[in-house]
C-alpha cells in the first residue's frame, strides 16, 4: 500500500472500513450460496444435466408420434404463412387499385375542368402543343441513344 496516497491509505487500513468490507464479503456469499444451493441447483441445473444426458446418450431413432408431430407442425405454419402473404398481396394490390385509379379519374375531372374552363378550341390547341413538346423530347432522346452528331435529332431542330 506504499505506493497509494496518505489519505487514501489512511481510509484502507481504518478498522471500522476493514470489517464493513469483511462483513458485506461473508454476507453477500453466504446469500448468493443460499440462492444457489436453493434454487439454481434442484430447479434449473439438475434438470437441464438430466435431460442432456437422456438425449445425448439414446441413440435411438424417434418414434413415428414425433415425426408425425413435427410434420403437422411443419404443415400447419407453412399455411398459416400462405394466409398472411395473401392477405399482405390482397392489401398491397388494393391500394396500388385505389391510387391507380384516383389518379386516372382525378386526370380526366382536371381535364374536363380546363376544358370547361378555356373552351374546346383553346384546349385542343394546347394538346397539340404538349404533343409536339412530348414527340421533340422523344425524337431527342432517340437521337441521344442513338449517338447522333451534335444531339440534334435527323435535322428537325430544336424541342419547341
Amino acid at each position: 500500500m506504499d505506493h497509494l496516497p496518505e489519505p487514501l491509505q489512511t481510509i484502507l487500513t481504518n478498522a471500522t472500513y476493514t470489517y464493513l468490507h469483511s462483513t458485506a464479503h461473508t454476507h453477500l456469499t453466504s446469500h448468493l450460496t443460499t440462492l444457489r444451493t436453493s434454487l439454481v441447483d434442484p430447479y434449473i441445473l439438475t434438470p437441464l444435466s438430466h435431460l442432456l444426458a437422456t438425449t445425448l446418450s439414446s441413440s435411438t431413432m424417434p418414434d413415428l408420434m414425433s415425426a408425425l408431430v413435427l410434420a403437422a407442425t411443419l404443415l400447419l405454419s407453412l399455411i398459416i404463412l400462405d394466409y398472411i402473404r395473401r392477405f399482405v398481396v390482397w392489401w398491397v394490390m388494393w391500394w396500388v387499385r385505389f391510387i391507380v385509379r384516383l389518379v386516372f379519374w382525378g386526370t380526366v375531372v382536371g381535364v374536363g375542368v380546363y376544358v370547361w374552363n378555356v373552351g374546346g378550341e383553346q384546349a385542343v390547341q394546347d394538346a397539340g402543343r404538349v404533343w409536339g413538346f412530348l414527340m421533340g423530347f422523344l425524337d431527342e432522346g432517340l437521337a441521344i441513344v442513338e449517338g447522333s452528331a451534335g444531339g440534334k435529332g435527323k435535322g428537325k431542330g430544336g424541342w419547341l
